[in-house]
């Protein structure tokens, strides 16, 4: 067609200056001959014209020979046949297709492929469309895995609107072939073969998203396709002719006619970015000149540039983490270059950060402290470690702290090491002194046992189930020998008024206390002993009440004034002994005032609390849970505040609290009020026992529990089983009453298995209990690496054989002899070739071999089978432990009871896999020394 000005448009300068990547294909598989390129494709593969036209488009762009998984010359060529015999255009899913670089070696690259045919007028393939969109970027940015929601939210749109655009484009050019069908019917009567490649071209130019306008050199519209004229606002018949300027007088300051103005002055193609005042959208232009005219692409970016913020913004907080994080962060290198320093490391360490990147890890790691290797060899194996080291200052100076470091890969599939350091100097202080008061405690608490076992004062507990308890001493004063179980009735007869009367069971301070819940403070009686002797004592006696406040038993005590004389004496005797045993008894002890405020407290007590928080006026500055229930205590659910408010007696309520140092404890507290000479209240005495230990240790011995009934379980379930076969088998034999012929030879291979299995059960067991106990044997020799191989393999062939499953040696060279128990050895290798049999499907490959690795020899077990999930393998050593509770093919003892010969050995057990492509366990034993027979 002619366009105003009788000037016709060079269609062949406008398809190769089109935007999109586009290539023309001859219809001559297998070669799909490269005949026309736009300018965007060259760009896009990095490759020249004269390079690749009239060459095959496969042997221009093959796989990345790198890459044995690259499949982008299968799927297009499959692709491109399909539309040939289908005559029908297809777009392809994303695309990897790696693009080869001319100075050798492949640049990564994902596209989004659409394919169409070009008929002629006898609906015949005359050309193929190849048109690709680079999609690389977007591919990397979801790899990225960003959480924000709004990135999220944009890739998610930004690909939907790349299918929707995909199948839009796949009708539109199915129209476009309906139209170039009907053209080429009318242009082979009117036009040469030259105006027919016109209209492909216009076709071309119809049918992609960008929208496109050609200028003359007068500023008129000489060609506009559809979506420009829906960007514009105006229809082509309405501007064709028109000057630009007239038409659009509000865009002649626009950066867009500053742009078309100089690639006219300068002849020179332009791209660029601008923001239409008009549209309120970005742009992205693409300005082709030529002296008589201008060619413009142009096409929404206002999503991408918002993409772009949305990352950088990303970006922006992630960096603000890392270099506000209070613990310090090191990104690190394999080779150990320090990448990047946050401020919080520089001050940890004492380096600026362009020190480090200088000096590197070591300059920072302690290579004398003996936990590192491990902790290398943790991180290797798992990709992350998790513990505490040693680290050095730039002083010199050394101080413990908590690492977390893990691998990972970036884009390229470079390896980096991220290092999350905190100084723990402070807590292993507070942890030293927490083991020396512990251990203080402990000390205390003997003592106070020998206390009550001399103290001269008899001391009488009394149950909530009537049992008494006492010391020593209480016996000697009665002169008997008191059974907790008979209660208070084996000595209530005993006790006498001053005056010698009998003192009525119900007027006994115990049963005052029990009954009254009142607190008794030196009663006056006389006891009377089997003996007939007699001798006057003080009693005293107190209620105890459990958390509701009721009344569940009461303390006593027994002193024995039968020196009149010397009553004085003894009651400064009896204080000062009351006085050490408040001050030494290693729980605390706070005694209050009537109005709440402690007066009092023994040492223990501070303690616990803080010598300060000790003395307060009360507890509701203090957080307190219950222990049990998790349930806050309010200030008025304290056991000191409901003595004295209430006088109840509280007695071992166990609650959690959070010190003024911001520890937690549990502590057992009890509280009890106190009365005068006349009944009445003179305060409260709270007595509070840290059981923090004993708790943890109660739940210890839980978990203890709980293992223990797995294992009897377990013991109990696989033992009886293959009892139960042989004993049924044996009875079967006896029923026969012959001799046993031929036919009934299964049934002694029955028995031979159960009882096999039997024994391998209890041999497990016992290895198990010897590596708890530390006594398993381990005969070392040297051994020769290959027949330990060939002899492990002749007696596990026939097992494989049976399964149909192909068990062969794995040779690499001679391996080293190794040093270790060679029947131990064996064992481990036939547990794991025995567990690749049973988990490898009908058909498979099961490989053994050794070899060399430093001063190591490397074992491994090679299957085909399933493969292990990823978050399995850290428990595939554990005793017990299977994937499935419901998978009775074994114990789950095996693997554990082969991880301690290997680690008695002084060797490592691991295993690598890939669910749907099969497992390698891998093992390592000491090498044999050369110079000698025995290896230390």
């Amino acid at each position: 067609m002619s366009e105003p000005g009788d000037r016709a448009l060079d269609f062949r300068a406008v398809f190769e200056s089109v935007p999109e990547p586009l290539l023309v294909l001859a219809p001559d598989p297998p070669r799909f001959t490269i005949i026309a390129v736009s300018e965007a494709y060259l760009r896009a593969t990095m490759t020249r014209r004269q390079d690749i036209l009239g060459r095959a488009l496969f042997e221009v762009f093959p796989d990345n020979p790198a890459d044995p998984t690259a499949t982008g010359v299968s799927n297009l060529r499959s692709s491109l046949e399909r539309v040939l015999h289908g005559r029908a255009p297809e777009a392809m899913a994303v695309q990897k297709y790696d693009i080869p670089l001319r100075e050798g070696g492949f640049e990564e690259k994902y596209w989004s492929p659409l394919n169409t045919p070009v008929l002629d007028e006898h609906g015949e393939v005359t050309c193929i469309i190849h048109r690709v969109e680079d999609v690389t970027e977007l591919v990397r940015i979801q790899r990225k895995g960003l959480e924000q929601t709004s990135v999220m939210n944009a890739l998610r749109t930004r690909t939907g609107e790349m299918e929707v655009e995909i199948y839009r484009r796949a009708q539109q050019l199915q129209e476009a072939n309906r139209q170039l069908r009907e053209a080429n019917e009318e242009l082979a009567r009117q036009r040469t073969r030259a105006e027919a490649s016109e209209d492909c071209m216009t076709g071309v130019l119809e049918s992609i998203t960008d929208a496109f306008f050609a200028l003359d050199d007068q500023w008129r519209f000489t060609y506009i396709n559809r979506r420009a004229e829906d960007l514009l606002g105006h229809g082509r018949e309405q501007l064709l002719g028109k000057v630009l300027w007239e038409e659009f007088p509000e865009t002649w300051d626009s950066p867009f006619s500053q742009g078309y103005r100089r690639a006219m002055q300068e002849q020179k193609t332009l791209e660029f970015e601008a923001f239409s005042e008009i549209l309120d959208r970005w742009f992205q232009a693409h300005l082709y000149p030529t002296p008589q005219a201008l060619s413009v692409y142009f096409h929404d970016v206002t999503e991408h540039r918002r993409m772009r913020e949305t990352l950088r913004e990303s970006e922006l907080r992630y960096r603000a983490i890392f270099d506000h994080s209070m613990d310090g962060v090191l990104l690190t290198a394999p080779d150990g270059r320090v990448l990047m320093a946050n401020q919080a490391s520089t001050e940890m360490f004492g380096y600026t950060e362009e020190e480090l990147r200088t000096l590197g890890r070591q300059a920072v790691v302690d290579p004398s402290d003996p936990r590192l290797q491990a902790a290398l060899d943790e991180r290797r194996r798992s990709g992350r470690f998790r513990g505490e080291l040693t680290m050095k200052r730039k002083d010199g100076s050394r101080f413990p702290v908590e690492l977390s470091s893990c691998i990972f890969r970036d884009d390229h599939g470079a390896e980096w090491t991220s290092m999350f350091i905190r100084d723990i100097s402070e807590r292993k202080v507070r942890e030293e002194e927490r083991e020396r008061l512990l251990s203080q405690l402990d000390e205390e608490r003997r003592w106070l046992r020998a206390v009550l076992d001399t103290v001269p004062l008899g001391i009488i507990l009394i149950g909530p189930e009537g049992n008494v308890f006492s010391n020593p001493r209480t016996e000697e004063l009665f002169g008997i020998k008191l059974s907790p179980e008979r209660g208070s009735a084996q000595y209530a007869n005993l006790i006498l008024h001053p005056d010698g009367t009998p003192v009525p069971r119900e007027q006994l301070v115990s049963s005052r206390v029990l009954r009254t819940g009142e607190t008794i403070i030196g009663a006056e009686f006389i006891v009377e002993r089997p003996d007939g002797t007699r001798f006057p004592i003080l009693g005293s006696a107190a209620p105890i009440r459990n958390s509701e406040g009721r009344i569940i038993g009461a303390i006593g005590v027994l002193q024995d004034v039968s020196e009149r004389m010397k009553a004085q004496e003894a009651l400064r005797t009896r204080e000062q002994l009351l006085s050490g045993i408040f001050e030494h008894i290693p729980v605390g002890l706070r005694v209050a005032d009537t109005t709440g405020r402690i007066i009092r407290a023994n040492p223990a007590a501070s303690r616990l609390w803080g010598a300060t928080s000790a003395l307060t006026p009360g507890l509701g500055e203090c957080k307190g849970w219950h222990a049990d229930t998790g349930e806050p205590l309010g200030t008025n659910d304290w056991p000191l505040t409901r003595a004295l408010t209430k006088g109840e007696t509280c007695i071992g309520e166990l609650i959690r609290i959070e010190c003024p140092d911001g520890s937690r404890k549990v502590v057992m507290k009890s509280a009890l009020p106190l009365h005068d000479a006349q009944g009445r209240s003179s305060g409260a005495i709270a007595v509070d026992a840290d059981v923090t230990d004993l708790k943890e240790t109660e739940e210890a011995l839980r978990r203890a529990v709980r293992s223990r009934d797995d294992l009897l379980g377990i013991v109990a379930h696989d033992l009886r089983s293959p009892l139960n076969g042989i004993l049924l088998q044996l009875q079967l034999l006896r029923r026969q009453g012959q001799p046993l012929e031929h036919r009934e030879q299964p049934a002694l291979d029955a028995i031979q298995r159960n009882a096999s299995r039997m024994n391998r059960l209890i041999q497990d067991l016992l290895d198990v209990a010897r590596m708890e106990a530390g006594t398993l044997s381990i005969q070392r020799a040297r051994v020769s690496t290959a027949k330990l191989l060939a002899e492990v393999l002749e007696t596990q062939v026939a097992i494989a054989s049976e399964q149909t499953l192909d068990l062969r040696l794995d040779e690499r060279g001679a391996p080293p002899e190794l040093w270790g128990d060679r029947d131990r050895l064996a064992q481990v290798l036939e547990n794991l070739i025995g567990n690749a049999i049973k988990f490898t499907p009908r058909g498979g490959h099961i490989r053994v071999g050794a070899g060399a690795r430093e001063e190591e020899v490397l074992f491994w077990v090679a299957d085909t089978g399933p493969g292990i999930p990823a978050e399995h393998l850290p428990h595939l050593f554990d005793r017990f432990w299977q994937a499935s509770r419901t998978d009775k093919r074994g114990a789950g003892l095996g693997l554990a009871i082969a991880k301690g010969i290997v680690e008695s050995h002084g060797g490592h057990i691991w295993a690598e896999s890939q669910v749907g492509a099969g497992t390698t366990f891998f093992f390592t034993v000491p090498a044999a020394h050369p110079s000698g027979t025995s290896r230390v």
